[in-house]
């Protein structure tokens, strides 16, 4: 114990330039504050269930405050605070069944947390300005400090290395990953992707390469970015990597996440400039401003045991339930049954204590949670795309922003919206009450957005087959673009009632 309390003394009392924190600070809020105004512009069709006019009143009140709170962060004006009234609202909206959700979700909810114990407001913040106003007026130095750089750590350990160290306990017992394709088959599917890159995923050995590149950097990272020498490297490929989650798949939320997240591993040569600039501009205002400031109550050492004992419980504690997230991994139970220890009294144990952890404080709470994205089962039978169009009165045929002529996703289909038409409404394996369900909310949500009278109003399900490949294919992705479309129901609105018979659309 008394190892790991040097070892958190140590990280505790290194001190680094705050500027990367800052600049996380502000590009995370944006991010959140864009997933919020998608919640808000389409909460209901993402409601898991209908929901009375008076808790969509609360609903919209909660929202609205949660969007002046992040607002108030990325400023950095009342940072702890407003920090705090955003990591409840994580907690009550993405930390319950409330609306359909997706991995991004718990990412938000784990940073969120532990935004409110770092000192993101140190510089390029009104509340840093204010410091300095207040200083000024009592004739006080005007300080501008270094901070622990455990303010960085945790953040990236949190946000990045779990993810990455969860996600290749999935990725390792993928059939689709181990091969090569594991992003060349989600990229090669139009239902899918956002753009055509046909010609990307042509390039097979550049692609195989990026698949490989991905599972090396999932598995070296948690043991590596601590290291000053190997973050520049990590950061190139990290940044990369997302930026073509960004252009490729309709997952812009989680793709800015990541990228903001990356910003904490630029090396702080790099970007102290930017604070440098920010001091002197507070010089010319306020005069000299100085680089250290005492803490008060954290220089005083009983204080400042019980605020590293405080940190080592909390790294515990994820840890913890990380690592009884992973024991449940595909892999792991893979090595458990292949080498005869299912019956075996460690196993007994590990799996007891992995079973009762409760999912309201990992994920509710914490954000730990297994991240099984792109994996074979999104894909295995998945060789059927959903569209809807809207057939106006001269006859025409108008298509609802949710699939493109070619079988990508639309403006309505990102983020959470996409998964829950593409693993709620659709799936791999189709089922009508669902799919009829789907269909009744976005027509409703998109006559009333359009202004279309629901009294008289037809709308056609189109579905698109496709192949799902079992290894790499030339111009696989434009070949399943090219299918055509069956015309297969008409969901009809008469009286303001919604009608619908749907065929079986897998034995289409």
């Amino acid at each position: 114990m008394k190892k790991i309390y040097n070892l958190f003394e140590k990280l505790y009392d290194k001190k680094i330039d705050p500027t990367g924190l800052a600049l996380f600070r502000m590009f995370f809020g944006l991010v959140l504050l864009g997933e919020v105004v998608q919640i808000f512009n389409f909460k209901y069709l993402i409601f898991i269930n209908q929901m009375t006019v008076g808790k969509v009143f609360i609903f919209d009140g909660l929202l609205w405050i949660w969007c002046f709170s992040l607002l108030f962060l990325v400023i950095g004006l009342f940072t702890r605070y407003v920090a705090i009234v955003s990591y409840v609202c994580c907690v009550l909206i993405f930390g319950t069944s409330l609306i359909a959700s997706y991995h991004a979700d718990y990412i938000y909810i784990g940073v969120s947390f532990l935004l409110i114990f770092t000192s993101s407001s140190e510089t390029l913040s009104v509340d840093s300005f204010i410091k300095a106003y207040k200083s000024k007026i009592k004739n006080q130095p005007v300080f501008i400090s270094d901070i622990s750089v455990l303010n960085y750590f945790s953040i990236v350990l949190v946000g990045i290395g779990f993810i990455y160290f969860d996600s290749i306990f999935h990725k390792l017992a993928s059939v689709t990953w181990t091969t090569g394709l594991g992003v060349w088959k989600p990229a090669s599917l139009p239902q899918f992707t956002f753009l055509d890159l046909n010609w990307l995923m042509n390039q097979k050995y550049i692609i195989v390469f990026l698949s490989y590149l991905t599972l090396f950097l999932e598995f070296i990272f948690i043991f590596i970015f601590w290291n000053k020498k190997a973050r520049l490297p990590i950061f190139i490929v990290g940044l990369g990597l997302h930026i073509g989650i960004f252009i490729t798949f309709p997952i812009p939320g989680f793709a800015l996440t990541m990228i903001a997240l990356y910003i904490l591993l630029i090396p702080l040569h790099f970007i102290k400039k930017i604070n440098t600039s920010y001091k002197a501009f507070l010089n010319r205002i306020f005069g000299q401003t100085t680089e250290q400031q005492i803490r008060d109550n954290l220089q005083i050492p009983l204080f400042k045991k019980i605020h590293i004992y405080a940190i080592i419980t909390y790294f515990v504690l994820i840890m913890s339930l990380q690592l009884g997230v992973i024991y449940r991994s595909p892999l792991v139970k893979k090595v458990v049954i292949n080498n005869g220890w299912t019956v075996s009294f460690p196993n007994k144990v590990f799996a007891k204590i992995s079973s009762n952890i409760s999912p309201l404080i990992s994920q509710g709470f914490f954000g730990i949670v297994s991240h099984s994205v792109f994996l074979d089962f999104h894909y295995t039978g998945y060789n059927h795309i959903i569209a809807i169009t809207y057939i106006e009165k001269n006859g025409s045929e108008t298509w609802l922003p949710i699939t493109n002529p070619q079988g990508q996703a639309s403006w309505y289909n990102v983020g959470r919206n996409w998964t829950y038409i593409g693993f709620g409404m659709v799936g791999p394996q189709v089922d009508s009450t669902a799919l009829s369900n789907g269909i009744k909310r976005f027509t409703e949500f998109y006559a009333v957005k359009n202004d279309i009278d629901l009294e008289d109003a037809t709308f056609k399900v189109k579905v698109k087959k496709i192949d799902i490949p079992m290894e790499w294919e030339k111009d696989f992705l434009k070949t399943q673009m090219a299918q055509p479309w069956q015309d297969v129901s008409e969901a009809k609105w008469i009286d303001g009632k919604y009608f619908i018979d749907l065929p079986d659309i897998e034995s289409l």
